[in-house]
């Protein structure tokens, strides 16, 4: 989604002709990007970066509410 914006920053400033960029466009170039790609929320949250701390999130939410029922009740 970032690359062919970078791609383009960077010819500009190698050949330092900035004619075909306009400044703080970047929405612009992205949504481009993103019309073509989609979001790619499947293929992002496989990803470990992603996934490991939703994760964690969850077993300690899991966890965390297991354990408040057990002290209400008193029984675990």
């Amino acid at each position: 989604m970032y690359s062919p914006r970078i791609e383009r920053l960077e010819r500009a400033f190698a050949s330092d002709d900035f004619s075909g960029i306009a400044p703080f466009q970047v929405y612009t170039s992205w949504f481009e990007t993103l019309q073509k790609q989609g979001f790619g929320v499947a293929g992002n949250f496989r990803l470990g970066i992603v996934a490991f701390p939703h994760f964690i999130t969850l077993i300690a939410g899991i966890v965390l509410f297991v354990l408040s029922n057990c002290a209400d009740r008193r029984k675990c």
